[in-house]
């Protein structure tokens, strides 16, 4: 059939407005450029200014070889990381990488689907077995280990001459007995010397006494026995009540001074570091941050936290070494991107950068010993890795370890056993009606 002139032109007309109409709705559709970033979200923790001045160069370098990625950077403060993770992972609204410490807190919400498992986005045969170990469930690894982090006692050299307290004449000039420890605080509080640096607004630091003696006299097994509930373990075992008897022996001593419980965590830093104390009980983060804010000509040394008489004897050795790691989100919509930024991490190149630049003990296998057989390693941070090479248990920080109800319960319970307004026994009949109300 054949159209006449007035159909075709119809026709036609149609065409064009149809295609007009297509070309107006593509118009109105937003436009989606290659050119936009994607946008991954870290939750870090100012460890210390060496560690925050590595990582902003760090995602610098990373987004200038990436430019369709970007990195939303931000930090905040441990107690501060600490309650928006755990309410970030409850609502299912944390960022796709973050900052935490590996504990039976991060294992749960692993299996519940919570924490990504990294195998199939990251080098993990890159990390140390230690590393790994303190980052995995079963095979998986579930974190990013940044580095080991095994607590000493620092000393200032000057003040402990001053008193007449010579760590060479210990039978263990590396480690201390409980007796020779005390005999040194006496000294030192005879020679109007404030002994032990204290500060206890985020009530951890003077908790790191109670976890370390704890482990003195009971050892890692009666506080794994307590955070599981097996073999008989209870938080009111006997090793835990002395610990508590050893931590209020030390404020009736006035081994802390006066009024810690009021003071922000900065000042237990500058106390020492201005010759304020003469002794700060910490992780290694305290060398950089003495390296920091100390003077020039200020000399300082380290030793093992004491030996206990009486005490667990297969503990006597052990270390409180806890793992800063960075976890990923499973509800991640960009997993390849986020393994392609984390994986430089592990480079030796970088890895060794880290190490120097942040006084740490690398994760990463190799490295550690490279560094040391440079000489480019601490001397402080040399031994403090040889001494948790030579540990025969370690374990993590309690207030990460710990499940949450019993870990904020031991907190809480942070300054009523500074004031002694609260007494060894009740405190752990507190944290264990925590864990097992």
């Amino acid at each position: 059939m054949r159209l006449d002139r007035n159909s075709i032109l119809w026709a036609t007309t149609k065409a064009i407005v149809v295609a007009v109409t297509v070309l107006l709705a593509i118009a109105r559709e937003p436009a989606v450029s290659k050119a936009d970033p994607i946008d991954i979200v870290m939750w870090n923790n100012p460890v210390s200014e060496s560690y925050t001045k590595f990582w902003k160069n760090y995602v610098d370098e990373f987004t200038k070889s990436h430019p369709d990625i970007h990195i939303n950077y931000e930090e905040f403060d441990t107690e501060t990381m600490k309650t928006k993770v755990r309410a970030a992972l409850l609502a299912g609204t944390e960022p796709d990488i973050w900052f935490f410490n590996p504990g039976e807190f991060t294992t749960i919400n692993h299996r519940q689907g919570k924490i990504r498992g990294l195998n199939d986005i990251l080098p993990v045969s890159d990390y140390t077995k230690g590393g790994r170990s303190a980052c995995g469930d079963g095979d998986e690894m579930i974190c990013i280990p940044l580095y080991l982090a095994p607590s000493g006692f620092y000393y200032n050299k000057a003040l402990f001459a001053k008193a007449g307290v010579d760590p060479s004449s210990w039978s263990d000039p590396g480690r201390p007995t409980l007796t020779e420890f005390n005999a040194a605080v006496d000294r030192l509080l005879a020679a109007n010397i404030q002994p032990i640096a204290m500060a206890n607004s985020a009530k951890w630091p003077f908790m790191f006494f109670y976890w370390a003696a704890q482990n003195r006299y009971g050892g890692t097994k009666a506080l794994s026995d307590a955070i599981f509930g097996q073999n008989g373990g209870s938080f009111k075992d006997q090793s835990f009540v002395k610990a508590g008897h050893f931590l209020q022996d030390l404020v009736k001593r006035s081994a802390f001074g006066t009024g810690f419980n009021g003071m922000a965590e900065s000042e237990i830093y500058s106390q020492f570091s201005q010759g304020n104390a003469a002794m700060i009980y910490m992780g290694p983060w305290a060398v950089s941050i003495t390296g920091e804010q100390a003077p020039s000509g200020f000399e300082y040394d380290l030793f093992d936290f004491p030996s206990i008489e009486g005490g667990d004897p297969d503990s006597q050795g052990d270390m409180m070494a806890g793992v800063d790691a960075l976890f990923v989100s499973s509800s991640t919509k960009h997993p390849k991107e986020v393994g392609e930024f984390l994986s430089g991490f592990s480079s030796p190149g970088i890895a060794r950068q880290f190490m120097i630049e942040t006084d740490s003990i690398s994760t990463i296998n190799g490295v550690l010993e490279d560094v040391v057989k440079s000489g480019k390693a601490n001397a402080k941070i040399a031994r403090l890795a040889e001494q948790l090479a030579k540990a025969k248990h370690t374990y993590q920080w309690w207030d990460w370890a710990l499940p949450p109800a019993p870990a904020e319960e031991m907190l809480n319970l942070s300054q009523p056993l500074g004031e002694l307004s609260v007494t060894p026994e009740e405190a752990a009949a507190r944290i264990e009606k925590a864990a097992r109300p």
